[in-house]
């Protein structure tokens, strides 16, 4: 729920932030399907990287209780 709201917050400023710039001259030109795509996949790999870097950060470095 929280991820949703953040997310929808950020594109809300995003959106905005190009209006300006379409405002201001400069030419706003959408994102092609397979950027969209390329952004998603490098997301989902740092999400599961990070999940990876984080598993091996507490089976050999994890901290003792």
């Amino acid at each position: 729920m929280f991820w949703n709201l953040f997310l929808g917050f950020l594109i809300s400023k995003l959106v905005n932030a190009t209006e300006v710039k379409a405002e201001e001259g400069e030419a706003y030109h959408p994102l092609l399907p397979v950027e969209k795509k390329l952004v998603a996949y490098s997301l989902i790999l740092a999400v599961i990287l990070l999940v990876i870097l984080i598993y091996v950060s507490y089976t050999y470095f994890g901290v003792a209780h």
